[in-house]
């Protein structure tokens, strides 16, 4: 309610902290008054004060050796924490961006992470990583710069050095709300379960409800695998599992998105082919199916391979232009590749040995007058071309 309401009236004292101060009170001045007490911080956490030491220096602390059988033992579990951090460092700075319409560079706030984590560590720290929930409470509280976060590890020493005794006392049923707070009103997007019931929603039952918002059934396959794995498991595999989720989905909807038009010279002399869309392992198979045989060697002898509307992301895609420009030649054809991308010639560059021998084109040298215009587009049922 603290946090409801007290921005209504002003907002130069953060909500949060006030809630913190009411819980407080609550707490010890009328609960535990009436015999009822709930935890409190102290109860959950042991606070204690005292400036951080070196972790070589602390004796209670039995400090492995630096050996191999030590990096066995303790490689996974780095690597997962590693991988949870980071992620979640990333998607906080991304929601961040989006609240303030900054930029953040997030090379800089991996490196930074990576930095802090190691000092802390020294003094016998934990690791840390950007949480979004707090950090939309700073940010409620108009922390819009990094020299908020740099305030928030800063208080956090101070009260563990110098403060301890009274935020020990604080009921950690304020912390709850606080954070319930945080996710109903400012972390869930509400409207996005709609969008997920609309998805799964035949289009005349959302015509009848007049619901006429609707996201692909794949992202919100994305979305309950992520939530899901969440749950059960833990952020790591959840978000590795959205990954991979994604990535097949990208790659069965690319391996459909190859169009090729074919361009016959008025004089019938020479033919030019504008490939359009992603060529790589997902692709590759369907785009050399376009172009059989004994279809393409009714073409004339000069075949033009316009790559302008096309990019090449590996070596899948790589090869199957090669193999594709050997077929015409094969069957006596001229070809030659026109206008590549950026992309496309940076990965090509890594393999030029294999171009060797391969005529390369600029566009002012494609005599483009009086072409007609034959779309063909490659799918899982239209394996050959439509000439």
């Amino acid at each position: 309610l603290t946090c409801l309401l007290l921005p209504k009236a002003t907002k130069k004292i953060p909500s949060t902290f006030v809630a913190l101060i009411v819980g407080a009170i609550g707490e010890w001045a009328i609960a535990r008054q009436i015999g009822y007490a709930s935890p409190v911080l102290n109860e959950y956490a042991d606070i204690t004060s005292g400036l951080p030491t070196f972790i070589w220096s602390d004796h209670n602390l039995n400090i492995p050796i630096l050996s191999w059988d030590t990096f066995e033992k303790t490689y996974l579990s780095g690597i997962a924490v590693f991988g949870v951090g980071i992620m979640e460092s990333l998607l906080t700075t991304q929601v961040l961006n989006d609240r303030i319409g900054n930029r953040s560079i997030k090379n800089r706030v991996a490196v930074s992470q990576g930095i802090g984590n190691l000092v802390a560590s020294i003094f016998g720290g934990m690791g840390g990583a950007g949480m979004i929930s707090q950090s939309i409470v700073a940010n409620n509280a108009y922390g819009i710069t990094g020299l908020s976060t740099f305030l928030s590890g800063a208080t956090v020493a101070t009260i563990m050095v110098a403060a301890y005794p009274i935020v020990k006392f604080i009921p950690l049923a304020s912390f709850t709300g606080i954070m319930f707070y945080i996710c109903f009103c400012n972390l869930i997007e509400w409207s996005s379960m709609l969008n997920g019931v609309a998805a799964v929603l035949p289009e005349s039952v959302r015509d009848v409800i007049q619901l006429d918002y609707k996201i692909p059934r794949t992202d919100v396959l994305v979305m309950f695998c992520v939530t899901t794995f969440i749950l059960v498991l833990d952020l790591t595999i959840a978000v590795l599992t959205g990954v991979l989720v994604s990535v097949f989905i990208y790659a069965w909807d690319s391996s459909n998105s190859v169009v090729v038009d074919r361009e016959l010279s008025e004089d019938g002399m020479n033919v030019t082919y504008n490939i359009y869309g992603p060529l790589f392992f997902a692709t590759a198979q369907s785009f050399l199916d376009t172009f059989p045989a004994e279809v393409i060697k009714h073409d004339p002898e000069d075949v033009i391979l316009l790559l302008e509307g096309a990019q090449i992301f590996d070596s899948s895609g790589m090869v199957a232009l090669k193999k594709l420009h050997d077929r015409f030649e094969a069957l006596g054809k001229v070809a030659a590749l026109s206008s590549l991308s950026p992309i496309s010639r940076r990965v090509m560059e890594k393999s030029a040995s294999m171009w060797e021998g391969v005529s390369f084109l600029e566009v002012e040298e494609i005599d483009e007058s009086e072409m007609e215009s034959i779309p063909i587009n490659i799918g899982p049922h239209n394996t050959t071309p439509d000439i």
